[in-house]
């Protein structure tokens, strides 16, 4: 089974408020193993299923999802490189000043203990990532509580010279220290010890038809194409063995099949369908192994109905029996009463002096009856959560007024 991350902490994040982002993947409120939105660990530990990420346009929504995805792509693979981005790392480097400070707690269920790894990072002219140093603190679980969860002042280290240089290493350690040696500047050292535990990482973004063309569609179940679209009889991915370009046989109700090649399926079927195909099979994988999926604006051109069936797949115990955990972007406040927990939610605001903040809406929401979409979009929480209406009516005024400056072509 998986490492489970139980909180994620950068500094040196360039749009953050004091360049600090810290999120917490365990619960704050109090907990029931039936709870379909939290896998148990141990004790009164759980984690969350769901990380919701809502906040107004510029707010830093995107940034923390990346950022979560790169914490998840540093415990699954022990790497600091952004191949978890699957290509849309872009950007992404300048957030990050030049030196960066990593801490990711996590909880491994072989070891049955929890881990902290910390890091120092330079980012050379936002090209490379190189460790500077690394170092893990471990300890057991037992009779662990949320409340010292998180301290680590009785606990076993290891550092980077102890795995590279093999130093006398104690008799208790022996069982988490591995045999592989040769650590790249960019390998963490929990790689190097039975902490590590490859897990999968999934991190999608959308590109302005709201689909991801990096990802293959393979094989489309009737059932899944059925449920989009009707009108589809079939659509069947065609065996050309000896040709790169993957085409697909497609049939509408009261017409003849034609082959299309899935680069313009989305012109066939819509952009929304076939990303929601995409979708699906990434959640389907994430379900079937454990692990976590990163949206980037999980209603980008699909139905709402379409991502509250996405959230429901993670909060179900029957579906989601590894405890996988989704990670999504919303301008959707409706979705975010799907979702009972508020400590399953995290508001993203930008603040006067123009940073970024990121605050988990239990600390501003106490009540899970409270109806979330309400309270976000009426600006009733202590972070701003919607765009400033004043300064809409002021733009409404400078229309009727004919402005120059508003009404230029």
């Amino acid at each position: 089974m998986s490492n489970r991350i139980l909180s994620v902490k950068f500094k040196g994040i360039e749009n953050f408020e004091n360049g600090e982002f810290v999120v917490e993947f365990t619960n704050k409120q109090n907990a029931r193993g039936e709870e379909g939105e939290l896998s148990f660990l141990f004790g009164s530990v759980y984690t969350n299923n769901l990380i919701a990420l809502a906040g107004a346009n510029s707010s830093g929504k995107t940034t923390a999802a990346r950022l979560l995805a790169w914490a998840a792509g540093i415990i699954s693979t022990g790497n600091i490189n952004l191949d978890v981005f699957d290509g849309y790392a872009y950007g992404f480097m300048d957030i990050l000043k030049e030196n960066i400070e990593i801490e990711i707690i996590a909880y491994s269920f072989t070891q049955k203990k929890i881990f902290m790894y910390c890091a120092s990072i330079k980012n050379s002219n936002n090209q490379k990532l190189s460790i500077i140093n690394d170092y893990i603190k471990y300890k057991n679980n037992g009779g662990l509580s949320l409340k010292h969860l998180f301290d680590f002042q009785n606990s076993t280290t290891i550092t980077r010279n102890e795995i590279i240089n093999r130093f006398e290493i104690k008799s208790n350690q022996s069982d988490v220290i591995s045999n592989k040696l040769n650590i790249e500047s960019d390998e963490c050292i929990f790689k190097y010890t039975n902490f590590y535990y490859k897990t999968k990482t999934i991190f999608t973004v959308t590109n302005e038809l709201g689909i991801n063309l990096n990802k293959r569609l393979g094989n489309i179940p009737p059932n899944l194409i059925n449920y989009l679209d009707s009108s589809v009889e079939y659509l069947n991915k065609k065996n050309n063995e000896n040709s790169k370009i993957i085409s697909y046989d497609l049939k509408f109700k009261g017409r003849e099949a034609k082959e299309i090649e899935e680069f313009y399926l989305d012109s066939k079927l819509s952009a929304g369908t076939v990303r929601w195909i995409r979708l699906f099979k990434s959640v389907v994988s994430i379900l079937k192994y454990g692990g976590y999926f990163i949206i980037d604006e999980i209603e980008q051109g699909i139905h709402k109905a379409l991502a509250v069936d996405i959230i429901k797949l993670f909060s179900s115990k029957v579906t989601n029996k590894l405890g996988a955990t989704l990670i999504f972007t919303t301008h959707y406040s409706e979705l975010l009463d799907c979702i009972k927990r508020n400590d399953s939610i995290y508001i993203t605001s930008k603040q006067i002096n123009g940073y970024s903040k990121i605050t988990n809406l239990s600390k501003l929401l106490k009540r899970n009856d409270k109806q979330k979409s309400d309270s976000y979009l009426k600006n009733m929480l202590s972070e701003t959560t919607a765009p400033n209406r004043e300064i809409f009516n002021m733009l409404v005024k400078s229309i009727s007024t004919n402005d120059e400056e508003i009404n230029e072509d």
